[in-house]
């Protein structure tokens, strides 16, 4: 039989005391047909699979046909019937129209009609949702109906009074992925009508905050409540009143809490505070990961810096906690204290003084590995910085032949660099070598110039000889890199480092 779910509502009043008054309600709504009276009920909360499924309509499966083609055919089964309700329009509608060809065969067929609507009219009032509970002073009558007689004065709503007026009439128990509510005492519920369960009245862990949320933007954060859920039954989604100071100060819906956890209930806005973000990332740190067949695998780490300036306008010190989604890869570096993570999603918390500005960054990192050559800076940087570690200690050869390498590759860098000097030297001869040439075609074969051009053609011959000096020296220096680099590759195929190889 279908039946609707439960509703829960909650209320949370706040104290100076890091402490709060945790109550919590069950809406069970009967719409059954029949009143219950003096029944056990138990309320659960969870997210069971379930589905509906027809088990009412016949279902006939099909069979090959193997009779012999002719003349003669044996009687086909009867269709299955049509689901259950289908045809209730049809009926009505069928009977409208006999009543209306029929109407000199006397009452009967008014009779008939009559008795046929007023089981239709059954049939809806069946669906329609439970009436509205009557307004009331409270739920102090038993089983959750309400007080014969109000009280002859409101109360002042503190936490005291609503804790001592307040009994919770279940006991939690935990089914598998389930939690299931079992009412204390009997329940009475007419037909058509609401209950109003008591099921939470705990004093908790809680404290008003402030909440930004990086995700939703804006520039201003959240009045909330963060609280923990020490009643050891699970609470599910629902709304949730605030109170603070015996005033409402807002309300919100929360999600599902089970015992333990925290949860952060945001309520109104607090625009006496501005918020302000810069977001900075960098790479820092190489990691040597494998060496396999002169391949180098190293691992970059890429750093989040975000940075908050938040102006706190309010005449008193708060705690805003700063709500961040997990991005899968990265892990949060600065601040770790006092930091919470539930869910994928981390909460850091940061002092606000009061009238001031404050400025914090929250770092996080993520590593990268990339396939680098052997002669590239950042295989060097890793190499180096592997040699300098505690892992290079638990194998000698390994360590032996990297520092080789690594003293192979600082003549490389010599040679490279020595080459890099004969190739501006050289460009700066032949720069100069090509305006002689010039000035000389400019003189021409004049007499006169005769001095001027023995002068010239000397400085050319100059030129001519340290350019061969420069050239000969390049050729040297090609020679021996390329043999160093020989070695370096020999010496790099047989360097193995695979932590993960058996």
């Amino acid at each position: 039989v279908e039946m609707p779910t439960w509703k829960p509502a909650y209320r949370i009043v706040l104290d100076k005391e890091g402490k709060a008054l945790l109550q919590g309600w069950a809406v069970v709504d009967n719409v059954s047909g029949e009143d219950w009276n003096g029944v056990s009920m138990s309320l659960t909360a969870g997210t069971p699979l379930t589905f509906t499924y027809d088990l009412y309509t016949p279902r006939y499966v099909q069979r090959h046909d193997l009779s012999p083609r002719g003349d003669e055919y044996a009687a086909a089964p009867p269709p299955p019937p049509p689901p259950v309700g289908g045809m209730d329009e049809d009926r009505d509608g069928l009977a409208d129209a006999e009543d209306a060809k029929n109407a000199d065969q006397g009452g009967y067929w008014r009779q008939d009609k009559a008795k046929k609507k007023g089981e239709k009219k059954e049939a809806a009032r069946d669906r329609r949702p439970p009436a509205k509970p009557a307004p009331s002073r409270g739920w102090g009558g038993p089983a959750g109906r309400p007080a014969a007689t109000p009280p002859a004065e409101p109360t002042p709503l503190t936490t005291t009074a609503l804790e001592r007026n307040f009994r919770a009439l279940v006991a939690g128990s935990k089914v598998g992925a389930l939690f299931r509510y079992d009412l204390e005492e009997k329940v009475w519920v007419p037909d058509r009508q609401s209950a109003l369960v008591s099921i939470l009245n705990a004093r908790v862990k809680a404290e008003d905050i402030l909440l930004y949320n990086v995700e939703a933007g804006g520039q201003t954060p959240y009045r909330a409540v963060r609280f923990t859920n020490e009643t050891g039954s699970v609470m599910e989604r629902g709304p949730m009143a605030i109170y603070r100071d015996g005033t409402f100060v807002g309300e919100a819906i929360i999600d599902r809490v089970d015992p333990g956890l925290s949860a952060f209930i945001a309520y109104s806005m607090d625009p006496r505070i501005h918020v302000s973000i810069d977001d900075s990332y960098r790479e820092s740190g190489v990691h040597l990961v494998t060496i396999v067949r002169g391949q180098v695998t190293a691992e970059v780490r890429t750093q989040a810096t975000h940075s908050y300036v938040v102006d706190n306008q309010a005449p008193e010190a708060a705690t805003m906690w700063v709500q961040r989604t997990r991005r899968p890869g990265w892990r949060l570096i600065k601040p770790t204290a006092g930091v919470l993570d539930e869910r994928g999603v981390y909460f850091v918390p940061l002092k606000l003084a009061q009238r001031s500005k404050t400025k914090v960054a929250i770092e996080e990192e993520t590593p990268s590995r990339r396939l680098v050559e052997i002669f590239s800076d950042a295989a060097r940087r890793a190499i180096t910085l592997f040699l300098t570690g505690p892992e290079a200690g638990r194998d000698p050869r390994l360590k032996a032949a990297l520092a080789d390498v690594m003293k192979l590759q600082d003549q490389l860098g010599k040679l490279e660099e020595e080459l890099g000097r004969l190739r501006e030297t050289k460009d700066a001869y032949s720069e100069r070598e090509d305006q002689v040439r010039e000035n000389l075609n400019t003189l021409g074969k004049s007499l006169r110039n005769e001095d001027l051009r023995k002068k010239l053609l000397a400085t050319m011959n100059e030129l001519e000889t340290k350019l061969n000096d420069v050239n000969r020296r390049t050729v040297s220096l090609n020679v021996e890199r390329s043999e160093l680099r020989d070695r370096l590759a020999v010496l790099i195929k047989q360097i193995k480092l695979d932590p993960a190889a058996p």
